[in-house]
């Protein structure tokens, strides 16, 4: 039984070298790489969705209070007058004012919650990323070019070179 474990970890040492030397780290390193920046994009963009949804609630805040200022002057004017039945509904739509900008606020709150919470995501994604270009800078600067990354030739270059074979092979 012994015997039968210890070829079953050779063989599976050995599939593990297999795969290991056919995955390439550095197309994986790059692969990793695309797929953080893209993360690290859609977290951008929800986080200057959020801005935007916390700027416009602010405004829709800053409105209602004008609302209620309006209200409260309203109000001066009514009991003045002597007019209980228009202040009691002066009162009614600043007392419906006061509730929505409760709700506004609470809703700015949670707005603003979820805006810190993206934007430290967003920062640590950020330095991920970073840290793995660094990583792929070096992988590139050190590992000699393979087949299958890009040796900047142009299709020029190829159409000359394939010229010049022709003719040095017409020639014989």
């Amino acid at each position: 039984m012994a015997l039968i474990n210890r070829v079953a970890r050779l063989f599976a040492a050995d599939a593990h070298a297999v795969i290991d030397r056919l995955e390439e780290p550095d197309i994986l390193l790059k692969q990793v790489e695309r797929e953080m920046r893209r993360i690290a994009n859609e977290t951008a963009q929800e986080v200057a969705a959020l801005a935007q949804g916390l700027a416009a609630l602010e405004k829709t805040i800053a409105e209602v209070g004008g609302d209620i200022a309006a209200c409260n002057g309203e109000l001066d004017v009514c009991f003045k007058a002597a007019d209980d039945d228009l202040a009691r509904s002066v009162v009614r739509r600043r007392l419906q004012r006061e509730r929505q900008v409760d709700q506004l606020t609470k809703q700015r709150e949670t707005v603003d919650s979820n805006l810190a919470r993206l934007e430290a995501e967003l920062r640590d994604r950020q330095l991920t990323l970073d840290e793995l270009e660094q990583k792929v800078h070096v992988i590139d600067a050190t590992s000699p070019a393979s087949p299958h990354t890009s040796s900047n030739i142009t299709t020029q270059e190829v159409e000359v070179a394939f010229l010049a074979e022709q003719q040095a092979r017409a020639g014989r």
